[in-house]
């Protein structure tokens, strides 16, 4: 399955929503992308232009090559019908079909805090952050965050001084690290054993809307989420009231 989700990626906009109608007409990628027709597409509830694009990208993508891009990158594609995939997004709305992982295999954490909090935080809320991290990674327990400025910075930092995994879920494709300055960070998280992942393909660019989609996969995979620091209106309080939604326990 992922070969052919990964497939649809290459067709220009590709979103969730193109992916659940493709999955809910044909019950499977392949057919969608090998057998399917212009008009199978159509049908689907997909545009006329969009199922054109499918046709010519079946053309000219070399769905082998493609894949071998990605492992040759360390960027390993989860979908999900594999074992590796998180069973804590199966309930959550708008489940990704996929997700991008570079780093250790997700089926290795056991016990996962989410930390998060402003991007514009305060010395103390980034100490906070940090030291919370890095006295959980003692214990065993790994720290979910989304790789952003401030208090999710300093949490993988945190985790990092213990030497510890950490994982990342980014609002952009892997090989797109936003912040650009946090690409030294990724690369630590990666040493220590952790994680970066995304639902988005490698190169995507980010914009506005996937930071509020990501924060559904940090409270998702976290079996706490602990508010560090947070403005009224935040990227921070949506998580919360994710976690929340998703009847896990949130901690400030």
């Amino acid at each position: 399955m992922e070969k052919y989700i990964h497939a649809f990626w290459h067709i220009e906009g590709t979103c969730y929503i193109v992916l659940e109608k493709i999955w809910n007409y044909f019950g499977d990628f392949r057919e969608g992308w090998e057998k399917a027709s212009g008009r199978d597409l159509e049908k689907a509830g997909l545009s006329p232009e969009y199922a054109a694009a499918v046709m010519r990208g079946r053309e000219k993508i070399d769905l082998d090559a493609a894949m071998e891009k990605l492992w040759s990158a360390d960027i390993f594609p989860v979908g999900r019908s594999s074992r590796e995939y998180p069973k804590e997004f199966g309930g959550i709305d708008k489940a990704p079909f996929m997700i991008y992982r570079k780093g250790a295999n997700l089926s290795g954490f056991a016990r996962k805090i989410g930390i998060v909090g402003m991007r514009k935080s305060s010395t103390m809320g980034e100490k906070m952050a940090y030291n919370l991290a890095k006295v959980l990674a003692g214990q065993g327990v790994v720290t979910v965050s989304g790789l952003a400025f401030g208090i999710d910075a300093a949490a993988h930092s945190g985790a990092v001084a213990a030497n510890a995994p950490t994982i990342g879920i980014l609002a952009s494709g892997i090989g797109n690290i936003t912040p650009r300055s946090h690409y030294a960070l990724a690369q630590k998280i990666l040493g220590c054993g952790g994680s970066i992942i995304s639902e988005y393909p490698v190169t995507f660019p980010i914009l506005k809307y996937q930071f509020l989609e990501r924060n559904r996969l940090i409270s998702a995979l976290s079996d706490t989420v602990i508010i560090v620091e947070a403005a009224q209106r935040s990227g921070a309080l949506i998580t919360a009231r994710c976690a929340l939604e998703q009847g896990k326990n949130v901690l400030a």
